[in-house]
């Protein structure tokens, strides 16, 4: 019996080399595999990252248009410098807009069809953000307004002399 005692304790003191290694073995199989997993969540992140800095600098190309007067709302294009969770990254604002007519048979510009694409290159591949709206020329940034002042007299009646003039800047 105590024989038998010693065969048992000496199996179960530990694990072999041959043993040790076959887990070493598996293991970096195993975590090998999940290293392209981890390298392209990190790519993902970035881009991702990217495209909120983008989204971003369009919206804020889209409210300084409606700060603009409506005859100055133009087509243009520009390159910008923004902080993105990777460093400073070059970033193109192309801004196109169109004119819209009030129907086919009236000429008349009552809106303008604004496109702010901002796209970037690095990371590789790049990628690219769009915003689009549509400016109407009433709802326009600042505009000056002009007309006629005529106060009433002592009997109710309107002074018309056409002297008083005020102006308003609305917006």
């Amino acid at each position: 019996m105590n024989r038998h005692s010693r065969r048992t304790s000496h199996h179960e003191a530990g694990f072999s080399i041959i043993e040790l290694l076959v887990s070493i073995v598996i293991a970096g199989i195993a975590f090998g595999a999940l290293v392209p997993v981890f390298v392209q969540a990190a790519k993902t992140g970035s881009n991702d990252k990217s495209r909120v800095v983008a989204l971003n600098m369009a919206q804020q190309a889209v409210e300084g248009c409606r700060r603009l007067t409506f005859e100055q709302v133009v087509s243009s294009t520009w390159t910008q410098d923004e902080e993105t969770a990777t460093g400073v990254k070059p970033f193109t604002v192309v801004r196109t807009v169109v004119d819209q007519a009030a129907s086919p048979s009236d000429a008349r510009i009552v809106s303008k069809l604004l496109t702010v694409t901002v796209s970037w290159a690095k990371p590789s591949p790049g990628g690219s953000a769009v915003l689009k709206t549509a400016l109407y020329r009433q709802f326009a940034g600042p505009q000056i307004v002009d007309f006629t002042v005529a106060p009433w007299d002592a009997e109710n009646e309107w002074i018309s002399d056409g002297n008083s003039r005020q102006t308003i800047a609305r917006g």
